[in-house]
């Protein structure tokens, strides 16, 4: 029972803090998961190359060496572009962090000022403020390992299996 509570409230965390990333920064942040697809995709990529060179090393006694050389060079080729597709996304999410982050700081200081100038005296509130701020450090955080974890090793995943 305690996993099923675990679940519905991992999904009720999500589901209130993908909506406010969302309106903050739509095209930022779709782009950041396109190219953690892209980042995942390459590094299952990358693995079947390293595999199909290190098979050609292998073989190349017989074989000759005219396989080792070109996937030796597509071996580069994919890690050139995995690393061109990695920077890339995470450029993106970093700004979609920042841009998250702001957003959940802007609801938390929306309520914050419907708070009366005597609420402030009181350190029950300071306390429940200076969590809500912490929280929403740790919303953008919570909502950038989501967003990895669907968009990189999912997608590894299927590229990897033949």
């Amino acid at each position: 029972m305690k996993s099923l509570e675990r679940i519905k409230g991992f999904i009720k965390t999500v589901a209130f803090i993908y909506p406010i990333t969302l309106k903050n920064c739509p095209g930022i942040f779709l782009g950041g998961n396109l190219f953690g697809l892209l980042s995942g995709l390459m590094i299952g990529i990358q693995t079947t190359v390293l595999a199909a060179f290190f098979n050609a090393v292998s073989v190349a006694q017989a074989n000759g060496w005219e396989r080792v050389f070109l996937w030796g060079a597509c071996m580069g080729l994919v890690v050139i572009g995995n690393e061109v597709v990695n920077g890339l996304m995470n450029y993106f999410l970093d700004c979609v962090n920042k841009y998250s982050e702001s957003g959940y700081k802007m609801r938390l200081h929306e309520k914050a000022g419907k708070l009366s100038p005597i609420d402030y005296e009181k350190p029950e509130v300071l306390d429940v403020l200076e969590k809500a701020s912490k929280g929403a450090d740790h919303a953008a955080q919570f909502m950038s390992e989501v967003t990895e974890l669907f968009t990189i090793y999912i997608p590894y995943l299927f590229a990897h299996v033949r």
